[in-house]
């Protein structure tokens, strides 16, 4: 079954259709194996009992909120805290370990997006995915955001720090001077995919070789 199909058994949750195909292409090969999943933004319970069912009995299954409207689902751990906390962070990804699948739905703040994949990019395993979803926010000004950063040039927003990443992907190939900040070159040296969607930002962990082949 599909994400979709799955989440259309379980109610309380509030998903935009075309998220699930998405969830699809990178979730599909966690199915049935022992994936540690996590999803930011917990609200009723529903997606979380979703992610149960689609990945199966021996994933280990995190669900993160400040303020869930549900406290407890069997068969996974419901952690309170909040995502643009850096000690939060600090605190609970010892807890959780490394991961598998990563999944910010949470409460879509530049602020909380971009502390949020600061501080778990790190522990995602090799071939791992965080998905960051609804980034239209980084067009919202009640969000932090706005197109370019217009509003607020003494931060940014989760798009415009995503194309940074984006720039520093492509580092080995610049042939003139850059402005690219030490974080931004630290955060793309185990980046291998970055792939862009309405409303989310997909990162793949590992380099892949970049040899030329001529023949």
């Amino acid at each position: 079954m599909s994400t979709k199909e799955i989440f259309s058994k379980y109610p309380n949750w509030d998903k935009w259709e075309p998220y699930f195909a998405v969830y699809d292409q990178y979730f599909e090969k966690y199915r049935n194996t022992s994936p540690v999943f996590v999803e930011v933004g917990v609200y009723k319970g529903g997606s979380i009992k979703s992610w149960i069912d689609y990945f199966g009995p021996n994933a280990k299954i995190y669900g993160i909120d400040i303020a869930p409207l549900i406290d407890k689902v069997e068969g996974a751990s419901i952690i309170l805290g909040d995502q643009s906390s850096g000690e939060f962070w600090d605190k609970t990804l010892p807890i959780i370990g490394d991961i598998d699948c990563f999944l910010d739905d949470g409460g879509h703040t530049m602020e909380q997006q971009i502390i949020t994949f600061l501080k778990v990019w790190p522990k995602i395993k090799n071939g791992g995915v965080f998905i960051c979803e609804d980034t239209h926010t980084s067009y919202y000004p009640g969000h932090g955001g706005s197109y370019k950063n217009a509003m607020n040039k003494n931060s940014t927003t989760f798009i415009e720090f995503a194309k940074q990443l984006i720039d520093g992907l492509h580092l080995a190939h610049f042939q003139t001077a850059h402005d690219l900040s030490p974080l931004i070159l630290d955060m793309v040296k185990d980046i291998g995919q970055i792939s862009f969607y309405d409303s989310m930002v997909v990162f793949v962990k590992g380099k892949q070789p970049f040899t030329r082949i001529i023949t």
